[in-house]
């Protein structure tokens, strides 16, 4: 037998209910030979497989029968040829959200990378692929390089991956080379003054049409998540009741602080991370909603019967009937927590802990991005010396 189980890879996971796990093929084009120590030489090709016993049977089965050409052919493989195994491993790396963009990804990237060989992709062919990504339009609006950058930072996940591969699938010296950092900044976007966004809010939970008032209560929580707790779309959409802590009514602490309770985030990358509940709106929202939701998502679309994906019509409802005519997004709910907290006089290490920012000078970009008249109000005492100054005639 010429497959066994795959000890490391299986060695925090079990057989799924399908009883697919990972398993180690070996194939010896030429036979198993065996020198004087009785140590095997000659040439051996490894794969690593997922599925089945009876898959993997079939498999090895397959590599046996093929000429030797076609096996040395697999060491140098294309794109579209490795592309369901790696599937295989990033669908256990990675969280669903990052998995399914992955796919919109690919729909760009196989088409032109797919029937490449891994020693076919340099420079000049990355570079051609960012050209004819530019010249793309989707919804009359261009491909931005930020979008580029997404796109191929998934196409390097492959090849670190078949790097990684023993044997390795590729050469080590293939990187990448994205757009620079500052060809990639998000545009500036006008944030929406305290008033505007708590009348946004106010407004998401008003319907004209009978029979949806739920829908507008949901729309009107998930908006306040986004904007109280700071939370990315997808984080809110998928907050279930194990997830959140409250007591039976708000702790006083010293220093006239309110303790509402407890959210436990699912971060980008599978990372944990417990937000304390900084109002007494969101607090009321959650605790109303965890009565009527025994187990799981908190709230559940009534068109689809699962969670959210998104609230974008809600949002842009609301923001025409508060008056507010700025663009409104869900991640400028975001956009505009962190800036109000910086307003608040709240230090960007605590911004950082509550918006979940990987690195500093994420939040520090955010901070960059302050509106001109923030500033201007926040420089206003210097503007009044100066033009409170009395004038001396000449």
């Amino acid at each position: 037998m010429s497959y066994r189980p795959h000890l490391s890879k299986n060695k925090n996971t079990y057989p799924d209910q399908y009883g697919q796990q990972w398993w180690y093929v070996e194939i010896w084009p030429n036979g198993r030979k065996r020198d004087k120590t009785g140590k095997l030489t000659g040439e051996r090709i490894t794969f690593k497989f997922f599925g089945t016993e009876a898959a993997v049977r079939i498999f090895d089965i397959e590599q046996q029968r093929k000429p030797v050409n076609q096996l040395l052919h697999l060491t140098n493989p294309t794109i579209r040829d490795i592309l369901p195994q790696f599937l295989d491993y990033y669908r256990l790396e990675v969280v669903p959200g990052t998995m399914q963009d992955f796919i919109r990804s690919s729909n760009h990237l196989i088409p032109h990378f797919g029937d490449m060989r891994f020693n076919q992709i340099t420079n000049t062919v990355v570079l051609g692929y960012k050209n004819l990504r530019l010249a793309q339009t989707w919804q009359n609006r261009p491909t931005t390089r930020r979008t580029i950058n997404k796109e191929l930072a998934y196409l390097s996940s492959i090849i670190k991956w078949a790097q990684r591969e023993d044997p390795p699938l590729c050469d080590s010296s293939i990187r990448i080379i994205l757009f620079p950092r500052k060809q990639t900044k998000s545009p500036i976007q006008t944030t929406h003054t305290f008033e505007e966004i708590n009348h946004i809010i106010a407004e998401t939970g008003r319907t004209r049409t009978r029979g949806h008032h739920q829908h507008a209560a949901d729309i009107q929580a998930l908006a306040t998540l986004m904007y109280d707790a700071g939370l990315r779309r997808n984080e809110a959409c998928t907050l279930t009741k194990e997830r959140i802590s409250l007591p039976d009514k708000p702790i006083d602490l010293p220093g006239n602080i309110n303790y509402y309770g407890v959210i436990t985030v699912i971060r980008k990358g599978g990372k944990e991370s417990q937000l304390p509940i900084l109002t007494n709106r969101l607090y009321e929202q959650l605790k109303n909603q965890s009565k009527t939701v025994k187990t799981g998502y908190l709230y559940i679309n009534p068109m689809t019967g699962t969670h959210y994906k998104n609230i974008r019509g809600g949002l842009k409802g609301a923001s025409q009937r508060a008056g507010v005519d700025k663009r409104i997004t869900h991640h400028l709910l975001r956009h505009d927590f962190v800036t109000h907290l910086h307003q608040s006089g709240v230090d960007l290490k605590t911004i950082q802990g509550l918006a979940g920012h990987a690195d500093i000078q994420t939040t520090m970009d955010i901070y960059n991005h302050l509106e001109s008249s923030t500033m201007r109000q926040r420089a206003g005492n210097f503007t009044d010396k100066i033009d409170n100054q009395p004038t001396r005639e000449i």
